[in-house]
């Protein structure tokens, strides 16, 4: 596995995080088959085995050592015959991949594939007659190609990977642009997702290249960007999905596509926040706030900020390219920079940092250079601007130089302390008073795996569960140990706790299904997926983190009724003791109270995602039935509502007392 990772570290995505945190699988409709989990990299954030000189080895970034002289000898190891995360079975390459490395021209495909690409290959003068020939040619090849089938394109793509891309790619387009059909191209895209989100951009449009001058196949990164945003804008203010799209109805493979790209509705309504008066109307989705949102192309900087959606969606930091398609499709949108509340700058660099697209010197020139270009910035002075930071680094990582430019700009966040490497920081980049903290993004799967596996009280066997690197505290944090060294040492003292370093995924999976209680302690930094993922396996999270904020309480309501704080200093036997005592009862009350949260917690797909597929099958709705107006994105919303200014600034809006009470004239 560390081998195999090494080898294709530049080429295939591998969204890091620890055990099972936001891995992509690329699994078709309804099972575990088809496309295995894609290559974790070790320049993507998994830490892969380091040899010294003397011959031991190590993991992770603690010196530790598990293997010397070829003897195994971690006290923490797996039980599945010593079997480490490079066993795991997502290091297995997709069968594409010697394809588009070794052909990416199909010249090795067969003759049918030369000469289509020799026909999409000619270019007319007028763009909408390009257009219509090449989705002419595309439909036409779909369809004496076999195409129509799963199995067949899957056949077809490990053949000629970018030729089934650009058929698919220009036949979503022109579905949407020209027929103005919707559910098509949403289709058709979802289809083109299952294969262009396991490829990094740079990746997929250097193969294209292929040492020539002109692409080999007429499709790119930025177009297949462009195309799931023009999809997410035209969704907006569509209603319910009666017919699917078909003349016949919706027949087995065209299942609704209720709303907008992320099947919100026009008559939605925001949540109430604890203590709000129950007989007030509740606010419309669509009239929360007026949002204008940046276009990508306006900006060079943008344009590389924001490379890679399909890429970038699937895994932990996720969210930052969903709320940019939210934000698209949503009925609360402007065009009108003079109405807008607030104003939305698209980046996916959580994403683009931790698998290297580009360094943070990088970054922060792109941003430095950016911001004083942003039309409608000055306005305000940047209050009214919103950022989304995914990482661990939180700010300071993609832009840091962020205090010059941004200070004063609204942050939705994942992190609310510090991040290791950074030894400088001493203050979080989080505020309180402005920013807004997220959760990860878990996939559909990931929840109905934990879901159909989690057992009753009396079935499971460990009472705490930690899969996870060993990481020390923050230099500002003081040199205790950290709460991961602390657990680590539990592994030998306590049988009936799930202790685990540098185990496949599914050890992870089994033990947090099988444990009453997750640990969830301070890593690399504050946040962690692995709290969002244990509560769909009905294990009550035990946060070891002093720092952390957890997302949406104002909205929720703070009481802890459903997790365990426990200092991150004293992970002693008095909390052992404490959690091996606990009463069934209460544990039982616990994981009800959970229910709720844990789907406001969760970013579920839209209808161009390939995990679409997984959410259209409906065992989810019977984890989260409100899940179509109780998620992360409305929680976002009714969050931000409570931030719009009761007076926007605007170069053009001026007012005045009109004559009634309460009356205020426009000018």
């Amino acid at each position: 596995g560390a081998e195999a990772a090494m080898q294709f570290c530049g080429a295939w995505r591998s969204p890091p995080g620890g055990f099972g945190d936001g891995r992509r699988r690329h699994g078709r409709r309804g099972g575990d088959g088809g496309w295995k989990s894609l290559l974790r990299c070790a320049a993507m954030g998994v830490s892969l085995p380091i040899v010294a000189a003397d011959g031991v080895v190590g993991f992770g970034d603690t010196g530790e050592v598990f293997v010397e002289d070829g003897v195994d000898k971690s006290p923490v190891r797996g039980a599945e015959g010593g079997k480490s995360l490079g066993d795991d079975e997502s290091f297995q390459m997709p069968g594409y991949a010697d394809a588009l490395q070794s052909d990416p021209a199909c010249e090795q495909a067969g003759p049918v594939w030369i000469e289509y690409r020799r026909q999409m290959g000619i270019a007319y003068d007028v763009p909408e007659e390009d257009e219509d020939m090449k989705a002419s040619l595309a439909m036409q090849f779909l369809w004496s190609s076999g195409m129509k089938a799963f199995k067949r394109m899957d056949k077809e793509a490990n053949k000629c990977f970018l030729g089934v891309c650009a058929t698919l790619y220009h036949l979503a387009r022109h579905r949407m642009l020209v027929e103005g059909n919707y559910h098509s191209a949403a289709a058709l895209a979802k289809s083109l997702d299952r294969y262009v989100s396991s490829i990094h951009p740079a990746k997929f449009d250097a193969a294209n290249r292929a040492n020539t001058s002109a692409p080999l196949w007429p499709v790119s990164d930025y177009a297949i960007g462009r195309l799931f945003r023009e999809i997410a804008s035209a969704s907006r203010g569509r209603l319910l999905d009666e017919d699917c799209g078909s003349p016949k109805g919706c027949v087995k493979d065209a299942k609704p596509m209720h709303g907008n790209l992320f099947h919100a509705l026009p008559g939605d309504v925001l949540p109430r926040f604890p203590g709000e008066d129950p007989d007030e109307p509740q606010a419309l989705l669509k009239d929360a706030f007026k949002i204008y949102v940046y276009d990508v192309s306006d900006y060079p900087e943008l344009l590389a900020l924001s490379s890679g959606a399909a890429f970038c969606k699937d895994n932990q930091w996720g969210f930052e390219v969903l709320l940019h398609l939210y934000f698209l499709a949503c009925e609360c949108r402007t065009e009108d920079p003079n109405e807008a509340d607030f104003f939305f700058v698209p980046h996916y660099t959580a994403c683009h940092l931790n698998v290297k697209t580009f360094s943070e010197e990088e970054s922060n020139e792109l941003f430095s250079n950016l911001v004083p270009k942003l039309k409608h910035f000055r306005r305000a002075g940047g209050r009214d601007h919103i950022f989304v930071w995914g990482g661990g680094f939180a700010v300071d990582g993609p832009f840091r130089d962020w205090q010059r430019f941004i200070k004063d700009s609204i942050f939705l966040m994942t992190e609310t302390e510090f991040w290791n490497p950074y030894g400088w920081q001493v203050k979080p980049n989080f505020r309180h008073a402005k920013d807004i903290v997220l959760p990860g993004r878990i996939t559909v799967k990931e929840a109905l795996q934990h879901d159909k596996l989690a057992g009753p009280f009396d079935q499971r066997h460990y009472t705490g569960d930690f899969v996870g690197w060993n990481r020390a505290l923050h230099a500002a944090q003081g040199k205790a140990e950290s709460p991961r060294q602390q657990l680590l040492k539990w592994a030998a003292t306590y049988p009936d706790m799930h202790i685990r370093q540098d185990v496949p995924y599914a050890e992870a999976l089994r033990g947090s299904v099988s444990s009453r209680f997750c640990f969830v302690p301070r890593g690399k930094s504050a946040w962690s997926s692995r709290l969002f993922r244990v509560m769909f396996g009905k294990c009550v999270p035990v946060i070891l983190n002093d720092d952390y904020e957890l997302p949406f309480l104002s909205l929720l309501g703070g009481d802890g009724d459903w997790y365990i704080r426990w200092p991150m200093r004293e992970v002693t036997e008095e909390l052992a003791q404490l959690l091996q005592g606990f009463d069934v009862d209460r544990w039982e009350r616990a994981v009800q109270a959970a229910e709720g949260p844990k789907c406001w917690y969760f970013w579920h797909p839209p209808t161009v995602d390939a995990a679409h597929y997984e959410l259209q099958e409906e065992e989810f709705n019977k984890i989260c039935p409100e899940w179509r107006t109780k998620n992360a994105y409305v929680a976002v919303m009714a969050l931000l509502r409570q931030k719009r200014r009761v007076t926007k600034s605007s170069f053009t809006t001026f007012f005045f007392p009109g004559h009634a009470p309460g009356d205020v004239v426009h000018v």
